[in-house]
């Protein structure tokens, strides 16, 4: 029997009330040579349930079940062992797909052999923003956030396999982590402009805590590839280096740590090659024009004491040996705040 030109993945856990909706905008695609893998993670609710439910009614669908809760990460490599077909398409067990998805994703596979992962953009699924998916620079873009929209992307199943798979010690930025393991194996990365699934942001859930834990996982993809590049940062210059991935206005003496930051960077890369050095000095300026209109104390008074605040509170915890969990959580409720005003 001929293996499917297409694996879709699915870690799911406790995904009962909407993985029914995911699966259906699978089975729905047109372009219908797939198999889906699906992988529960232990989960303690219906979800298997439903699972096996759709297997009963599709040949195409595969499932297993993991005997105790084992993170994404061991539930992601695990489904694409699975796999038989080469081209593998990641789908969040709470995401919709549209019905093109697959369809346009092999076309691009198809005419673009070089190519070993790539995405494309999402729309919110409760509130239709878009998630713009960058096509430019993305080498270069990779030294400070991830480029690619995780359940939009398609990747080989050989080249995946080369590069290590996901990390299953760091689950957090484990999609970041992958595409730096892809670039620094030789292999390049794309996006398409295309809206490819609709995604679930959960806007009523709390996820503070999630998001320093991520800022955290970040912190050690940014070391990785600064050792690449023969730089090891300090505390403060990764620091400085989560102001140019977060692209946020800031105050006057910030906005020249980052330019010098930048240079520092751009010198190393010189010597080593890490990235194309056109491509990262026209990221590197693109990021200084976006700082270009520093927080004045004269127009807006409350972001700058509020920027001011927690510049020197980051310093006084680094100072007295005090940057720990309960601080990190203090600075982004600062920032959170900085929303508001």
């Amino acid at each position: 029997m001929k293996n499917p030109q297409v694996a879709v993945i699915i870690s799911a856990y406790n995904s009962q009330e909407f993985i029914a909706e995911c699966i259906e905008s699978i089975l729905a695609q047109t372009f219908m040579d797939f198999e889906l893998i699906i992988v529960d993670d232990a989960s303690t609710d219906g979800t298997l349930s439903v699972i096996k439910e759709f297997a009963q009614k599709d040949s195409r669908i595969r499932y297993a079940r993991n005997e105790v809760n084992s993170e994404r990460c061991f539930s992601r490599n695990k489904a694409v062992s699975l796999a038989t077909a080469d081209l593998v398409a990641v789908m969040d067990a709470d995401d919709v797909a549209l019905p093109d998805r697959l369809e346009k994703q092999v076309a691009f596979m198809r005419g673009h052999g070089d190519v070993a992962v790539f995405g494309g953009a999402m729309e919110g699924y409760e509130n239709h923003r878009l998630f713009v998916a960058p096509t430019e620079r993305l080498f270069a873009k990779l030294l400070f956030n991830s480029v690619i929209y995780h359940p939009t992307c398609m990747f080989h199943k050989k080249a995946f396999q080369r590069v290590g798979g996901y990390d299953e010690s760091d689950p957090l930025a484990e999609d970041y982590n992958l595409w730096v393991s892809f670039a620094c194996e030789g292999y390049l990365l794309a996006n398409i402009p295309d809206v490819l699934i609709r995604y679930r942001v959960h806007p009523d859930r709390q996820r503070a805590a999630y998001r320093e834990s991520l800022r955290q996982s970040m912190k050690r993809v940014w070391q990785r590839q600064l050792a690449l590049m023969g730089v090891e940062a300090t505390p403060l210059e990764l620091d400085i280096h989560g102001s140019c991935a977060n692209l946020e206005r800031d105050i006057p003496w910030r906005v020249r740590q980052v330019k010098s930051w930048l240079q520092k960077i751009q010198k190393a890369n010189t010597r080593k090659k890490y990235i194309p050095t056109s491509a990262l000095e026209e990221e590197c300026e693109a990021m200084l024009i976006s700082f270009a209109e520093p927080l004045s104390f004269l127009k807006e008074p409350s972001r700058y004491f509020m920027k001011l605040s927690l510049h020197c509170f980051i310093a006084f915890c680094r100072c007295t040996g005090k940057l720990g969990e309960s601080s990190e959580r203090a600075m982004r409720i600062m920032k959170d705040s900085m929303k508001y005003l």
